[in-house]
């Protein structure tokens, strides 16, 4: 079922507003769906393990894009840094 708030996700040209808009609506759908269960009393310490373990891996996944999409900006960043404290008479 569509409502009218979907419309301005639904009819953007953004890809990105896109995906984050389906990325967010799917981890919606599974956090209810494990909160259902697990009210349910359907296998209460299951849920809580598959909750951590879907947690971490997503705080892992983020940490890992953002530490491998930086690597040139800290690069340069420490390359500045030394040839600053290497001064002038720096020595190839």
């Amino acid at each position: 079922m569509h409502t009218h708030l979907d419309e301005p996700t639904r009819s953007s040209q953004d890809g990105r507003g896109k995906a984050i808009g389906t990325g967010a609506h799917v981890a919606i759908i599974v956090f209810e769906s494990m909160l259902a269960l697990w009210q349910l009393g359907v296998a209460p310490q299951l849920i809580a393990i598959a909750f951590g373990l879907v947690l971490g891996a997503v705080c892992l996944a983020l940490a890992l894009a953002f530490g491998l999409g930086g690597r040139d900006v800290a690069g340069r960043f420490l390359q500045r840094k030394v040839d600053r404290l290497q001064g002038p008479d720096r020595q190839p």
